[in-house]
């Protein structure tokens, strides 16, 4: 590994450390990245960690971490002992499952099957009327909260900004798969129903 290491230049060694840092931090490196014209484009970084993928995975290794990738699109480490574990807030798992399910719906008729547009009005319409996700609108700072840390992890990406923030577009990125994956998803899902179910069972008692 070292002697790999070694034979890099300075710029990618920088790189290297860079990519290493972003791995750390946001978890989730995609194929593609949008550009500043609002287009998409191969990922350099991605493009490195795959041209030298057994060493950035011994070094993760040495950390504790594991190095994978799916289906070429996306490149994430997992701690092997399970640690490390981002704690979310309800209404952002709530979000994640919503945007897992249409992920898989839109990937359908998408042109592009590898991510899917769409728009927070969309979002927030689908978790309220159609997958019962949450009984009311939740407040602006809930929300705001919630996108911003799904999209820190290279989840969801802002392609447009609209005068009305609930008209801004954004584009899920393959990362959803693996951040709610198809083993996990139904559990999740099933368990904040009877959460949902047993809220309403207190709520009944409360008034009998």
């Amino acid at each position: 590994m070292l002697e790999k290491y070694e034979s890099f230049s300075t710029r990618e060694k920088e790189e290297f450390r860079d990519i290493c840092n972003e791995l750390f931090d946001k978890t989730f490196l995609n194929e593609e990245v949008i550009s500043n014209n609002g287009g998409f484009v191969i990922n350099e970084k991605f493009n490195f960690v795959r041209r030298n993928f057994e060493l950035f995975e011994e070094y993760f290794m040495l950390s504790g971490w594991i190095l994978e990738r799916k289906n070429n699109e996306t490149i994430y480490i997992r701690n092997e002992t399970g640690s490390n574990r981002v704690i979310l807030k309800l209404l952002t798992t709530k979000m994640l499952i919503a945007l897992r399910v249409m992920y898989d719906e839109k990937r359908k008729t998408s042109s592009n099957s590898n991510r899917v547009q769409f728009k927070l009005s969309e979002l927030y319409n689908k978790m309220l009327h159609d997958f019962g996700l949450i009984d009311s609108m939740p407040s602006k700072t809930d929300r705001d909260s919630s996108i911003k840390i799904i999209e820190k992890y290279n989840i969801i990406v802002k392609a447009a900004v609209a005068e009305d923030e609930m008209d801004n577009v954004y584009v899920i990125m393959p990362s959803i798969t693996v951040a709610v994956s198809d083993d996990r998803i139904n559990m999740i899902y099933n368990q904040l129903k009877e959460e949902d179910l047993a809220d309403e069972e207190i709520n009944k008692n409360d008034v009998d």
